[in-house]
């Protein structure tokens, strides 16, 4: 009996404290407040301060190590928050300086969480490091954008007593509701480096779901008139083009403009014209074997900053505007026919860009897209020296909006519609599609999914399709399960705008997963996951596969982690999409995988991430596959990354693109082996300041060794004699050198230096296939691009220019 009193006493206890929701007062000042990291204004001790910060890392809910005080100010103009970090060995604080936006160097860190429409889903971070570096990040239900850049001041100071950082976020960098009186959701985080501590000013529980749900709110806020939010960012780029087998550079020099003009204190219009992607990082290309489409990364900031609205439904892929122009690889294998090339852009051209976004008082949210792309075109040089010009891509208009609604404490509704049309080829696509999610109370028990009807009309064909994704379960707390249904008709396509690799599928997925947040005994947290999958055909129900997958992760006191992946096939997979050919199926022998991660403990100088996996049928492929990745941190200032990837596949078997049998498909027996070398150096001269090199070989080989006939029946029969060439070794090198200067806020010098080898070589049959160092040393007789270039950006704010008029 006194064992159960006790464990409601805790129970109720534990409850009371995290559902507890702390309150700060912001203080109005009228004294002007200098940010430079020194809390000697008046107001600041005027202001009413806050601490009793709670653990949540490792243990959750114990006193902090360390203690800090967070003190809050407001004026017409901005939001103002001076927080005292209190350290007795303030010669220990960690202060490694990073680039911008990277929040994961050894370093001490104060962060401010804020959501000025408490709906739980979207906010604003503000991380500031012993070294005064800052990151900002917009969270939209899940989703961190690290490419969101506010125009915000921050500065620090360490003392005898610790440190302290200033921070002055201007209204026109957030946007909030149109109340006299304000009450925002926020919440203040301190990490203390070497002890890899984690406290918060209001307390938050790991089983009660993520950090953003569970806020505190500052109150008191009065009378705060947004100022018109308007921002300029002309810039001016050059860039030189040095095409290895033409004589005479090219040269390019672009002017453009970004603008952020504030329609109301919540909704934002941006745009840009003629925008320059030129300092934009290599894309990671590799040699795609596969039936699909290769996805590639958004590496362009307009398109990752601020887009999280048009995210929900899964109908936005970026890329798909400006993408790589559909005769772009058929113009570069001319160079194997005896063409020179002048000229080819790897992405259309873009003209201009504009996004429509925000959210009101009530929690409405409204978001309207649109871009257009011109015809782009490429220039090569025949044997006898004439110029030909070729359109690669032709004209084309996207179009997307978006009304999302927040309600209860966690749960939304979201309808999404997005266009595109080709009016040059008679073509449009239109996608309709919602998401939502539905949470209890407690915030532990939800509903959720997506739904979308496809319509894709060119001068000969009409096509509709569908999709609907629903899932339902536990999904905060210790224990965790969820069931999910995900439907695609044959028919149903968003590749216009979004990114899906096929349709016609149905899935089962049951999932529980178990985590243990609380250290115990010599480890720090702890997680497993089963998850079951069944796949079938959406428009014949036949079976796909099933499949079983296990995993588990670790992290020791040491803070050394570890994970544990199996994924176990429990029938044979019928591959629907691998012969090329409506209705045709490949039957794969079942394939099981296993990989096994560590990542050690980052705050040392030298640190390892490592994977070492294997896969087999147990009849004959088998292969196996892992990365090592040493870091090493030179010093404060320098850090280089090497990353080795290998994957030596043996014996899968796959299509191949025959041109004897017309009325055959004709797959091969392959060793597919590849290597990927990358080095990654970082120079930070301060914080704001930095040169960054990224370099990457790519090397695959495909070794054919048996070619066979597809069956009706999924199965193989053996070609007796094969004469044609499929060998292929293919190679891609990049490195990319950058250096950029946060000259002003908002405003960036950039000069970066790219070089790019591309070879795709068949391999006929008689032949070896080269050594790594033959092939390395071979790769530089292929033609090389090297790109030159440089950009400036200004930011001109509007209410700064008048206040000097």
């Amino acid at each position: 009996m006194k064992s159960i009193t006790l464990f409601f006493i805790i129970f109720i206890f534990v409850n009371t404290v995290y559902s507890q929701q702390r309150t700060i007062v912001g203080y109005r000042t009228n004294e002007k407040i200098n940010i430079d990291g020194i809390l000697d204004e008046k107001s600041w001790s005027q202001a009413e301060c806050s601490g009793d910060f709670i653990t949540y890392k490792p243990y959750e809910g114990r006193d902090p190590y360390l203690q800090t005080r967070v003190c809050l100010l407001y004026d017409d103009r901005a939001l103002y928050i001076g927080a005292t970090l209190f350290d007795d060995e303030p010669e220990k604080i960690l202060k490694e300086l990073t680039m911008r936006d990277e929040d994961n160097g050894n370093t001490d860190m104060f962060i401010f969480q804020l959501n000025p429409f408490n709906d739980n889903r979207n906010v604003y971070v503000f991380k500031v490091t012993a070294a005064n570096v800052q990151t900002d990040i917009l969270i939209s239900d899940g989703s961190y954008d690290y490419n969101w850049n506010a125009v915000w001041m921050s500065s620090v100071n360490i003392n005898d007593k610790g440190w302290t950082v200033e921070i002055s976020i201007p209204y026109s960098s957030i946007r909030f509701p149109n109340l006299a009186e304000q009450t925002w959701s926020a919440n203040f985080w301190r990490i203390i480096r070497r002890i890899r501590e984690q406290s918060c000013w209001n307390p938050v529980s790991q089983e009660l779901g993520a950090d953003i749900e569970q806020m505190g709110q500052i109150i008191g806020l009065k009378d705060i008139n947004s100022p018109l939010r308007l921002a300029f960012y002309p810039y001016v780029s050059t860039s030189i083009d040095f095409y290895s087998d033409n004589n005479k550079p090219t040269y390019s020099l672009n002017g453009g403009l970004d603008m952020k003009l504030g329609i109301t204190k919540s909704h934002t219009l941006d745009l840009t014209l003629v925008p320059d992607f030129s300092h934009v990082q290599s894309d990671k290309e590799e040699l795609n074997l596969s039936p699909f489409e290769t996805y590639y990364s958004e590496n362009r900031p307009f398109f990752t900053e601020g887009v999280e609205l048009f995210e929900k439904v899964g109908l936005f892929y970026s890329r798909r505007i400006g993408k790589i122009p559909s005769k772009y690889y058929e113009i570069r294998a001319l160079q194997d026919s005896g063409y020179i090339i002048i000229d080819n852009p790897r992405y259309s051209k873009l003209i201009n860009a504009i996004k429509l976004s925000g959210r009101d008082d009530k929690n409405l949210a409204i978001g309207v897209f649109n871009a257009t792309t011109a015809n782009t075109w490429a220039q090569v040089k025949d044997s006898l020296g004439n110029i030909k010009k070729i359109l690669t891509e032709p004209w084309a208009n996207y179009n997307m909006i978006v009304i999302d609604k927040s309600f209860w404490k966690n749960s939304y509704v979201n309808l999404t519609n997005a266009f595109v049309i080709r009016p040059d080829i008679n073509y449009y696509s239109n996608v309709l599609g919602t998401s939502f999610k539905l949470m209890e109370p407690s915030n532990r028990f939800g509903l959720y999914g997506q739904g979308a009807w496809s319509t894709i009309k060119n001068s000969n064909d009409h096509e509709d399709g569908f999709m609907l994704f629903t899932g339902l379960g536990k999904l905060n707390g210790k224990w965790k399960y969820a069931y999910e249904l995900n439907l695609i008709s044959d028919k149903y396509n968003p590749n216009d705008f979004g990114y899906l690799q096929h349709n016609n599928l149905t899935t089962h997925h049951l999932g529980l997963w178990y985590n243990r947040y609380q250290p115990f005994g010599k480890f720090n947290r702890m997680s497993v996951d089963v998850d079951f999958y069944h796949y079938r055909l959406f428009k014949t129900n036949k079976l796909i596969q099933t499949k079983l997958i296990l995993s588990s992760y670790l992290e020791t006191q040491k803070y050394l982690s570890s994970w544990i992946y199996l994924d176990i096939s429990l029938s044979d997979e019928y591959d629907y999409y691998e012969a090329r050919y409506p209705g045709r199926v490949y039957v794969r022998p079942a394939i099981h995988n296993f990989y096994y991660n560590i990542s050690t403990d980052y705050r040392k100088t030298f640190a390892l991430d490592m994977q070492l996996g294997t896969y087999l049928d147990f009849i004959k492929r088998w292969g196996y596959y892992g990365y090592i990745s040493p870091r090493v941190r030179i010093s404060d200032r320098i850090t280089l990354i090497y990353s080795f990837d290998f994957d030596f596949d043996h014996n899968d078997c796959g299509f191949v693109p025959d041109t004897i049998y017309s009325d055959q498909i004709v797959f091969g027996q392959r060793n597919v082996n590849t290597l990927i070398n990358s080095l990654q150096g970082k120079w930070v001269i301060n914080n704001k300041m930095y040169i960054n090199l990224s370099l990457r070989h790519y090397w695959r080989t495909v070794d054919y060794n048996k070619f066979y006939f597809l069956q009706l029946d999924g199965g193989l029969s053996p070609i007796d004699i094969y004469n044609q060439d499929h060998d292929i070794n293919f190679n891609t090198f990049n490195v990319d050198l950058s250096f950029s200067w946060n000259f002003a806020p908002g405003s960036y010098l950039d000069l970066m230096w790219k070089n790019q080898i591309y070879s795709s070589d068949v391999i006929p049959d008689y032949l070896m296939f080269p050594s790594f160092g033959k092939n390395f040393s071979n790769l530089f007789d292929n033609p090389q691009t090297n790109t030159i270039s440089f950009r400036l950006i200004y930011y001109l704010d509007w209410q700064k220019m008048k206040r000097r008029s």
